[in-house]
């Protein structure tokens, strides 16, 4: 007699994930698309100090030879300049011209045309510092403050574009690390910052969910693991498997070999190991929202490295179909080098698996189609520099990087203690 089987057991896991990712993809596209047509901005141009940007504009212009009015900036001068503004003419100067005497000349201008909020215009070198008139400006500030509240600030200087932000990127069944808090709270910044200049914003988290160590802790889990202490506390308990798995390993290494085939099999969707994958996937997510949700972030994705395998291992046959990189013939590696003069690297490894790398980019190609950013920020630590101009050097010549997206990577600094990283 046959044994129905029920409903979880017969689901795929990773047709499940897939499911997930394109709800989560297609709420963010509709989010976009009517956040572009509906949102209402600040008018950049109504803040104070634009205003009276474009009055020291109108007095100077001809000095100046006709600029752009965004070619004219007004900055903050150093406390010993005693002055509110600060406009450097260095950019200005034509061949020959002395700097000095055009920043009098233009000082003078401006005193003479006795602009509202500017109490005297002083030329200091080649720059021309501005003392505002405090009873005059100040009052129209504070009233704009008022009047706009918690909106003081924004602005539609960017409507209409669209930045994808990749940041905190925690590693499944780990703890969330110092490394991607800072990584959180910086990523959170520039979306807040870049959202209230008109930007609309796409959070992303790129969860660290696939490689070879997924096969080390599955044979951790079937070897040692109790499924009640891990649905119990699953990323303590899933981390000292790990642990132990490590440890193990130091008096019998054989056993690396077995979590590597572990990960062979379970890229080739093993059902079995993929369900435990799974299991271990959304265990971990629920404990990284709890602290998501302490800190009041939430991502429009949660999109990890295992979903770009297939694609990545299509980019590397296109990469070389293209001539743009090539299989090694003695290892039979796939290797892409004399780029920019940056080190070579790897596509693909000997035995066929993805890399970190060539998944980067099948990451960059679908955020690309699938969202149509202007920029895509990378909040990644420092060590990671290398990597990330590799990664865009070579999607700008394989064609996966336009020109109009621009890709960045922000760095930040190791957390140290003790002179050294800290870890998990």
């Amino acid at each position: 007699m046959k044994i129905k089987k029920s409903k979880a057991e017969n689901k795929d896991p990773f047709a499940e994930y897939e499911q997930e990712v394109a709800r989560s993809v297609a709420a963010a596209q509709k989010r976009i698309k009517e956040e572009k047509e509906k949102r209402e901005y600040v008018d950049f141009e109504s803040y104070p100090a634009e205003l009276l940007k474009r009055e020291v504009f109108a007095a100077i212009k001809k000095d100046l030879g006709a600029p752009k009015i965004a070619e004219v900036e007004l900055a903050v001068p150093p406390p010993h300049a005693q002055a509110d503004f600060a406009l450097a003419i260095f950019n200005f100067v034509k061949g020959g011209e002395n700097p000095n005497a055009l920043a009098q000349k233009i000082a003078n201008e401006i005193n003479n045309e006795k602009i509202n909020w500017i109490k005297e215009a002083v030329a200091k070198a080649a720059f021309v510092n501005l003392k505002a008139d405090e009873r005059k400006l100040y009052p129209e500030i504070l009233a704009k403050i008022i009047m706009l509240g918690k909106d003081y600030g924004e602005s539609g200087a960017n409507a209409g574009k669209t930045v994808l932000l990749d940041y905190s990127a925690p590693n499944i069944a780990k703890p969330i690390g110092v490394g991607h808090l800072r990584s959180t709270i910086i990523g959170e910044a520039l979306a807040n910052l870049y959202r209230a200049t008109g930007y609309s914003v796409i959070r992303d988290n790129h969860l660290g969910d696939w490689g070879t160590q997924f096969g080390s802790l599955i044979y951790a889990y079937q070897k040692w693991g109790d499924p009640k202490k891990v649905a119990k506390d699953p990323i303590r308990e899933l981390k000292n498997l790990y642990v132990q798995f490590h440890k193990f390993a130091k008096n019998n290494p054989e056993i690396k070999e077995k979590g590597r085939e572990i990960f062979c099999r379970l890229e080739k969707k093993d059902p079995k190991l993929a369900a435990l994958w799974k299991q271990f996937r959304d265990l971990s997510l629920n404990d990284f929202n709890q602290v998501y949700e302490r800190l009041g972030i939430s991502f429009d994705t949660n999109i990890g490295e295992s979903y770009f395998t297939k694609q990545a291992d299509l980019i590397v046959r296109e990469c070389l179909k293209k001539g743009v990189c090539y299989k090694d013939k003695k290892s039979e590696a796939i290797v892409a080098d004399a780029i920019e003069k940056l080190p070579s690297f790897l596509l693909r490894k000997q035995d066929g698996s993805s890399l970190y790398l060539s998944r980067d980019l099948a990451t960059l190609q679908f955020r690309v189609s699938a969202f149509s950013p202007d920029a895509i920020l990378y909040v990644v630590g420092n060590e990671q520099e290398l990597h990330f101009r590799q990664l865009f050097a070579f999607a700008k010549i394989a064609g996966y990087l336009p020109e109009k997206v621009k890709a960045k990577h922000i760095g930040f600094g190791m957390v140290l203690s003790g002179g050294k990283k800290m870890s998990t």
